[in-house]
């Protein structure tokens, strides 16, 4: 008479800190500031940072965690699309629900792909080099769940034919 759990709700605020974390540093070119920073070659604008009010945020699993990005992405001014093969309630943070089997109909919206969602057969591999290719050319990928969501060869080559800004 074990009962198992996790710790999405406890733990949701700080992994949907974390997930905005690597947006603001992938969306501010942090990396080369931190760099040319140690290298003492600060300059005055090298940097390519993108303001995310009105941008567009697809969240891939609207659960526990996926509520706290979602709730982070909408208090920047973002328009947030939530995937979940769940009905989900109204939420004012989500502009609208879509299930799994739409994905592809909200992907090329997306400035912002977040994965929270649980590695599961029906979520195996939803994201692949087809999906990636459905992106918007300079968006991000941020994923927040275990490994098995995406595909890690769609991920490397999107990101070699420089379809995306940056995974995270």
């Amino acid at each position: 008479n074990i009962v198992l759990t996790n710790h999405k709700v406890v733990q949701g605020p700080e992994i949907a800190d974390h997930a905005f974390a690597m947006l603001l540093a992938l969306s501010r070119d942090l990396p080369t500031f931190w760099a040319q920073k140690a290298q003492e070659k600060l300059q005055a604008r090298p940097y390519r940072g993108i303001e995310l009010n009105g941008r567009t945020a697809v969240v891939i699993g609207v659960g526990g965690i996926g509520m706290q990005i979602a709730t982070r992405a909408w208090a920047f001014g973002m328009t947030v699309i939530g995937v979940d093969p769940e009905d989900k309630p109204f939420s004012p943070m989500v502009k609208k629900f879509v299930k799994p089997d739409q994905l592809d109909m909200v992907l090329p919206e997306a400035d912002v792909v977040f994965i929270s969602a649980p590695h599961t057969p029906l979520s195996h591999k939803m994201m692949g080099a087809k999906e990636f290719d459905l992106m918007k050319k300079g968006s991000y990928f941020i994923a927040v769940s275990r490994g098995g969501i995406y595909d890690m060869n769609g991920l490397v080559k999107a990101l070699d034919e420089k379809k995306l800004s940056g995974a995270g």
